[in-house]
């Protein structure tokens, strides 16, 4: 990869898959203490941007992680959090899994984790696939 480039969606898309779809012991072994079986990865492309949107199954709330954000930066963005959480309960429906959103809701709560920040503008999508493993 040629430095200061993006990494192409084709890159994190497969990442993605691996981690959601694949059962891998060595990446069963690498998240011991968040159980593959309950999580949903969701890595998002906007803007130039990736973050990383991840469901527990077990519990209602979304979290995201952003190399560039402790928080959504502006209310479009706080809609789009919320779409993203509506699009995630419906894939587990899809799948077989009960709603976890509260009766009458359309979103689950979203909470920013606090991870480390990219130092430049261009690496957002190398963290995303380093919180994936």
């Amino acid at each position: 990869m040629e430095p200061k480039s993006y990494i192409d969606i084709g890159i994190v898309g497969l990442m993605c898959h691996v981690l959601n779809r694949e059962e891998a012991d060595r990446y069963e072994k690498l998240v011991y203490c968040l159980p593959p079986e309950i999580l949903v990865f969701a890595p998002v492309l906007y803007l130039d941007h990736w973050w990383l949107y991840v469901l527990d199954k077990t519990i209602p709330e979304m979290f995201v992680q952003d190399s560039k954000n402790i928080s959504s930066p502006t209310d479009e963005r706080t809609t789009l959090n919320k779409f993203g959480s509506n699009i995630l309960n419906q894939l587990l429906k899809w799948d077989g899994a009960p709603s976890i959103l509260k009766k009458g809701s359309w979103s689950l709560p979203t909470r920013y984790i606090n991870v480390p920040q990219q130092p430049n503008n261009y690496d957002c999508a190398v963290f995303v696939m380093k919180w994936m493993v």
